[in-house]
């Protein structure tokens, strides 16, 4: 806090919602008080799936299922239970579905690997030609306690792909790395690099 670090407070915020915050000084030798009051409003951060792949019906047979988030989410509704879920369809419409997988794995966020920001799921021995619907339960959380939005699927959220026909798998043509350039100023110093793989377009 600037100035006297005595007329500072730190709110923690546990719930949403409005609440009246009110500080109070108290003049020496009792001559009164005065006193001022604020409003402190509490509006956590929605969850939702803002990135997701494969999505396209041409994926190669060594895609990566995957899907981010706008925020960290409970590690728990990710990793356990049966939340996100793998299925094999009979045809495009995915109406009848076959359980591949329900154990995916959680992907942190590169500069603090203690958020949980999306998931994926392990290489799987994905069939030419057939289609596979991932289905993420409207159920789970931000570290927040607030439950997934924006979902397309009833209460859930889900989307589908499709494995080329040829059934082959696809190799890694070109790396980005990000920042381009990166400076720093004393020795122990130290800067992150994001490493982004392409197949061909």
């Amino acid at each position: 806090c600037a100035g006297d670090p005595s007329a500072c407070a730190t709110l923690e915020a546990l719930a949403e919602g409005a609440t009246v915050v009110t500080a109070t000084a108290l003049n020496a030798a009792g001559s009164g008080s005065v006193s001022d009051d604020a409003t402190l409003t509490v509006n956590f951060t929605d969850p939702y799936i803002s990135n997701y792949a494969p999505d396209c019906t041409e994926a190669c047979t060594n895609a990566l299922v995957y899907a981010s988030f706008n925020t960290a989410m409970t590690v728990a509704d990710i990793t356990t239970g049966s939340n996100i879920l793998l299925y094999s369809c009979t045809n495009e419409l995915c109406t009848n579905l076959t359980l591949v997988d329900s154990n995916p794995s959680c992907t942190y966020d590169p500069t603090d690997d203690a958020r949980c920001t999306g998931f994926s799921f392990p290489t799987e021995a994905f069939v030419a030609g057939e289609y596979y619907r991932v289905v993420v339960s409207g159920d789970i959380t931000s570290t927040s306690g607030v439950a997934l939005i924006r979902t397309n699927y009833g209460s859930d959220f889900s989307w589908t792909f499709r494995i080329r026909e040829d059934g082959t798998a696809c190799a890694v043509e070109r790396i980005s790395l990000s920042p381009p350039s990166s400076v720093v100023a004393a020795v122990g110093d130290t800067t992150s690099f994001t490493a982004e793989a392409f197949g061909a377009a």
